[in-house]
Formats: structure tokens, sequence, C-alpha cells
């Protein structure tokens, strides 16, 4: 009569370990959507960044190619000056040019 006794004792240790697993299993899952949903805060909060910084580094691009485009200009309207100042006569500048052009021929 032993047998009869023991199996509901190993019934109820298999019930308890089984909604002990049960139990884990849950919190495994829990604990998987919060690192599931820590990412994606993660991934959208650099993907903001990364646009923040594209922009900003556009910008910067852009003022520098505007100045750049200014102080280019300026180069040539000084080196336009300092060639009429030199020479005042624009003719002979496009003389000795072309006297260039056909001795190189």
């Amino acid at each position: 009569m032993e047998t009869p006794s023991k199996q509901p004792e190993i019934s109820t240790l298999m019930h308890e370990e089984e909604e002990e697993i049960q139990h884990d299993i849950s919190k495994l899952q829990d604990q998987l959507q919060q690192i599931s949903l820590s990412q994606r805060v993660t991934k959208n909060e650099m993907e903001a960044k990364m646009d923040g910084f594209k922009n900003s580094l556009k910008s910067e691009m852009e003022y520098l190619n505007n100045g750049l485009k200014a102080n280019m200009e300026g180069l040539k309207e000084g080196l336009k000056r300092l060639l009429q100042e030199m020479l005042p006569n624009g003719e002979k500048i496009s003389y000795e040019t072309h006297d260039e052009k056909k001795n190189k021929c």
C-alpha cells in the first residue's frame, strides 16, 4: 500500500515543478519583451541622432561650399584687377596669349 501514497506525492511534485517552470518561462518571456522594446528604443534614438548628424554635416558643408565660392570669386576679382593694373591694355593680354598658342604649334 505504499505505492498509492507515493503517487499523490509524485503527482504533486510534478505539478509544482510544472508551475515553477511555467512561471520561469513567463519571466523569461517578459524579460525578452523588455529587451526587444529596449533595442527598438535604442535603434530609434540612434537613427534620430544619425539624422541630426547628417543634417548638421550637410548644413556645414553647404556653408563651407558657399564660403569657398565667395572666396574664389574674390580671388578672381583680385586677379582681374591685378592684371588690369599690370597691363592696362586688355588687347595686349589676349595678343600675348594668342602668340603663345602660335609658338606651341
